[in-house]
C-alpha cells in the first residue's frame, strides 16, 4: 500500500485515497448511466449490445468500470493538489491522462503493462475455448424424448444454476428458488418447471444424471437450443461490429479508445454466451408452442438476467416475469442492481422486481420508475428466526476469528492475503483462524495447505454464533453476524471499492480494515469489549428480513 501521500498508483491505493475512491464511484453512478447512453447511440443500435460487459455496470465483468472510477479518482486529487504522480497499469491510461493533464508525472511499468496484455489476449483465447466446450457438452447432452414432453404444455420457468458446489453427496442443492417454489400452489407447483443455467461446462452430464432422480422438476434448455444458437451466441459481441470513431468524454477525459480496448476484452465473455442462450431458449419454447405463464428470474440485473428478460419481452408478451432479488448486498455502490431507462426501453428488464425488505425499497429503489416492486419473504434466511434452537458446540475457551467469504473472488483473494500476512502473529493457543466459503470461492495455495487455518464445512449460523469476531464484506451473512450480536470488521480492498452490505450499523462493534496492520490493531481493539449475552438481535432481524406468511407468498406468483 502507498505511503507516499503525493503518489496515486493503481492497484495500491491509501486508505484515504480508498475512502475518496468509494464516495466517487457513489457520486458517478448517474455519469455512468449517461456515458452508457452516449456510447450506445455511437454502435447500430442492435438491441443485444446490452448484453455486453461494457454495458453491464458491473466490476468483476469488465475493468472498464474500474479504470472510470481511477479516473475520477486522479482529476479530484489533481484539482486539490494531493498528487504529483500517478502509476497507472496501462498505456492507455497513461496517455488518457496526460492529455488532460500534460503537467503530471504519468509513470507505467512497461513489463506490467506487457503482462497485463498478454493476459487480456490470454484471457479472450480461453474465453473462446470454453464456449466451444460448452457446447459440445450441451449438444452431446440433447435429449428428444425429455424435449418432446413438453409439446403443446403450459408451464412457469423457474431459475435456477448448475454448478459444480451445488453437488453435495450425489444430490443437487438448489439454493435459489427452491423455497418459494415449495409454498406454490398445489397446481401452480405441478406445472413449474426448473431451468438450469450451466455455470459449471464440464459437470453438465453430472447434473442431468442427478437431476432425473430430484423431486423438483427440470426443463433443460439444452434440449431445445440449436446449432446455430450456440454460434450466434459464441460469436455475438464481434457480430455486433465495432462502435464509431466519435469522442467520448468521461470527466472531461477523452475515452473513446478506452471504450474501444474494453469492447475488444469483451469477446467470447461467458456471461453474454448464456444470455444470448437464453433468449434463444424462449424462442425454441415459441416454436414448439409451449405457453409459459411465468417466469421467475433469480434476479441481479445482470448480463444473464437480461437475456432472460429479453426473451420473455419478445416471444412471450402476455406471460409475466419476475425477478427474485432474494439477497442483500451493498446496493450503495454496486450500480447495476438498478434498472436504467435503456435497459427498460430495450426491454431487458422484468415487469416486477421482489426484494425481501421494505427497508431496501424505501432507501434504494423508490425512486426507480423503469419496474414496479413488491415485498417477499427472504426464502433463504429464514432459519434465522429460529437461531435459539441452533445447538452450538465450541470446543474449548479459544477466541474464533471467523472469516466469511462472499461470491466476489477478488475479494475472497485480498482477504486470503491478508489471513497469510496474519496468521503467524496470533497465539494459536489463545486464537482459532475459521474460513467459511462461499459455494463459488476458489482457495489459493497458501488456504489450502496452512495446518492452522480451518475450513468450515458447519452451517454459516452455528459458525458465527460460535465465533468472537466476524471478518468479511459483500455477503449477507456480514448482516447476519449483526443480527447475531457479534463484532464485525469489514474489508476494504486497496485496489476497488468496498463492498458494505450494512444498511445501518454501530461504529463502536463495526470496524473497517484495508491492510494487515489495520486488521491486526481492529482485532486487539474489538477483542477488548464485551459480548451481549443475548443471541439475536429481533429489531435488527426485523428490519432485515421477513417471516414466510400467506400473503407475501402470493407475491412470488400472482
Amino acid at each position: 500500500m502507498s505511503t507516499n501521500y503525493f503518489l496515486l498508483e493503481q492497484g495500491c491505493l491509501n486508505p484515504y485515497q480508498i475512502n475518496l475512491l468509494n464516495k466517487i464511484n457513489k457520486k458517478n453512478k448517474k455519469e455512468y448511466i449517461s456515458l452508457l447512453d452516449k456510447i450506445y447511440l455511437n454502435t447500430n443500435r442492435n438491441k443485444k449490445w446490452i448484453l455486453s460487459p461494457l454495458f453491464s455496470r458491473d466490476f468483476v465483468q469488465t475493468n472498464f468500470f474500474s479504470d472510470l472510477n481511477f479516473l475520477g479518482l486522479v482529476d479530484h486529487l489533481k484539482k486539490n493538489k494531493k498528487i504529483k504522480k500517478v502509476k497507472v497499469k496501462n498505456t492507455y491510461l497513461k496517455k488518457i491522462i496526460l492529455q488532460k493533464y500534460p503537467d503530471l508525472n504519468v509513470t507505467i511499468n512497461i513489463t506490467t503493462a506487457v503482462t497485463h496484455i498478454f493476459f487480456k489476449y490470454y484471457e479472450i483465447f480461453s474465453n473462446f475455448i470454453k464456449l466451444l466446450l460448452c457446447t459440445l457438452f450441451m449438444i452431446t447432452s440433447k435429449n428428444k424424448k425429455r424435449k418432446n414432453f413438453f409439446k403443446g404444455k403450459k408451464i412457469t420457468l423457474i431459475e435456477t444454476f448448475f454448478s459444480k458446489n451445488l453437488i453435495q453427496n450425489n444430490k443437487f442443492k438448489e439454493r435459489y428458488n427452491k423455497e418459494a417454489y415449495l409454498r406454490f400452489p398445489k397446481a401452480l407447483r405441478k406445472r413449474s418447471f426448473f431451468f438450469p443455467i450451466n455455470l459449471s461446462i464440464l459437470h453438465i452430464k453430472k447434473f442431468l444424471k442427478i437431476t432425473k432422480k430430484d423431486k423438483i422438476k427440470f426443463i433443460h434448455p439444452l434440449d431445445f437450443l440449436k446449432t446455430e444458437d450456440y454460434i450466434e451466441s459464441i460469436f455475438l459481441i464481434p457480430s455486433l461490429k465495432s462502435i464509431k470513431n466519435e469522442p467520448l468524454f468521461f470527466k472531461k477525459f477523452e475515452i473513446s479508445k478506452l471504450v474501444k480496448l474494453y469492447n475488444f476484452f469483451s469477446f467470447f465473455n461467458y456471461s453474454t454466451f448464456l444470455a444470448n442462450l437464453n433468449f434463444n431458449f424462449l424462442k425454441r419454447l415459441k416454436e414448439n408452442n409451449i405457453k409459459i405463464d411465468l417466469i421467475l428470474d433469480w434476479y441481479e440485473n445482470q448480463i444473464i438476467d437480461k437475456g432472460i428478460s429479453m426473451g420473455k419481452n419478445k416471444f412471450f408478451k402476455d406471460s409475466k416475469i419476475k425477478g427474485h432479488m432474494g439477497f442483500l448486498n451493498d446496493f450503495r455502490n454496486i450500480h447495476y442492481y438498478y434498472p436504467t431507462k435503456l435497459e427498460h426501453k430495450l426491454r431487458c428488464v422484468p415487469e416486477e422486481v421482489l426484494l425481501i425488505n421494505k427497508n431496501i425499497y424505501r432507501q434504494f429503489f423508490k425512486n426507480n420508475r423503469y419496474i414496479k416492486y413488491k415485498i417477499v419473504p427472504s426464502s433463504r434466511n429464514q432459519e434465522i428466526f429460529s437461531i435459539n434452537k441452533i445447538k452450538t458446540k465450541k470446543k474449548n475457551n479459544k477466541r474464533i476469528l471467523l472469516f466469511i467469504l462472499s461470491a466476489n473472488q477478488q475479494e475472497s483473494n485480498f482477504i486470503f492475503k491478508l489471513i497469510e500476512n496474519v496468521h503467524h502473529k496470533f497465539d494459536l493457543s489463545k486464537n482459532e483462524i475459521r474460513i467459511k466459503t462461499h459455494p463459488n470461492t476458489k482457495l489459493n495455495y497458501f488456504i489450502k495447505k496452512c495446518k492452522n487455518i480451518e475450513i468450515s464445512n458447519k452451517s454459516i449460523y452455528e459458525e458465527i454464533l460460535n465465533s468472537e469476531i466476524v471478518i468479511g464484506g459483500g455477503t449477507t451473512a456480514t448482516i447476519e453476524a449483526q443480527i447475531l450480536n457479534k463484532k464485525i470488521i469489514l474489508v476494504g480492498n486497496n485496489s476497488e471499492i468496498m463492498l458494505n452490505p450494512l444498511m445501518i450499523h454501530d461504529k463502536k462493534s463495526v470496524k473497517i480494515c484495508y491492510d494487515t496492520k489495520t486488521l491486526l490493531k481492529n482485532i486487539i481493539n474489538l477483542s477488548k469489549m464485551k459480548l451481549r449475552k443475548d443471541s439475536l438481535n429481533k429489531n435488527l432481524l426485523n428490519y432485515y428480513f421477513l417471516k414466510f406468511t400467506r400473503n407475501l407468498n402470493k407475491n412470488f406468483y400472482n
